[in-house]
């Protein structure tokens, strides 16, 4: 059986998150991407420079219970 990956992300260059998200849609392997119903988190991350007319936005998914999946594997520095 093919699964998608559980992870994903979505690099785009414009000036409003409206145009990166619709650009982003019409290609179709970042469509396929986007409404994966393996991935159910987005975490969202932009420039915002006042002398660059464009900003470059990063969109990375993923799947809420790979994050389950694999919490146990990860130690947190305040633990140690």
């Amino acid at each position: 059986m093919n699964t998608p990956p559980p992870i994903g992300e979505g690099i785009s260059n414009f000036c409003t998150a409206k145009e990166s998200i619709n650009s982003l849609m019409t290609a179709i392997y970042h469509r396929f991407g986007i409404l994966s119903f393996s991935k159910n988190e987005v975490g969202i991350g932009f420039t915002n420079d006042p002398k660059i007319l464009k900003r470059n936005f990063v969109y990375d998914m993923g799947s809420s219970r790979l994050n389950q999946e694999t919490s146990v594997c990860f130690v947190s520095s305040e633990s140690a």
